[in-house]
């Protein structure tokens, strides 16, 4: 049997930077799963999920920073970061919207006119917001950065396992020359 999985124990728990890698693409590609829809600008869904999910992939990328500490991975965060501004005013506004009109509802007809007055108001701004928020997802895709993610972590791993051998190679005693021959 070569592997402790094959002799029926559980396996060893993934390094660190591993499961950092893990965490960090599957809220990467749950973020960038929404681009379409929020391109889109037709519905606020899209725009809370890419929201969320960006604060997410964020959040993983400073929390397992000892695994991300390349400059590389800085120019990703920073990506990431300048979406999520950008998702955040707009999202922002959706919300406002929503409630103006949940309340606005509530109302008699009457007294409704200047919070569709200030609703219409708002939609104005969320609509000259949204290109810039297209804009912010744009830059995104065309970074490929899922993809961009991947290879930077590739290649971190890469030299963290050649800086092990690199140590173990270090950390081997050195054989003894014998007296032999020696005058």
């Amino acid at each position: 049997m070569d592997t402790v999985a094959e002799a029926g124990e559980a396996p060893a728990p993934p390094k660190l930077c591993d499961y950092a890698v893990e965490v960090t693409v599957e809220r990467l590609d749950r973020m960038l799963s929404h681009i379409d829809g929020v391109r889109k600008g037709d519905a606020p869904g899209p725009v809370h999920q890419m929201r969320v999910w960006s604060r997410r992939t964020r959040a993983a990328l400073e929390i397992f920073h000892v695994c991300f500490n390349s400059r590389e991975f800085g120019e990703v965060e920073r990506a990431v970061k300048s979406a999520t501004d950008a998702l955040s005013e707009a999202r922002d506004l959706d919300v406002m919207i929503e409630n103006l009109r949940a309340r606005a509802e509530k109302l008699p007809a009457s007294h409704r006119t200047g919070i569709e007055s200030f609703v219409n108001r708002l939609k104005d701004q969320r609509d000259g917001l949204q290109a810039t928020v297209a804009t912010a997802v744009t830059d995104l895709e065309s970074r490929d950065l899922g993809q961009h993610f991947r290879d930077l972590a590739q290649k971190a791993a890469e030299q963290r396992q050649a800086e092990a051998l690199e140590a173990i190679g270090r950390a081997k005693p050195k054989p003894k020359r014998s007296r032999k021959g020696r005058r």
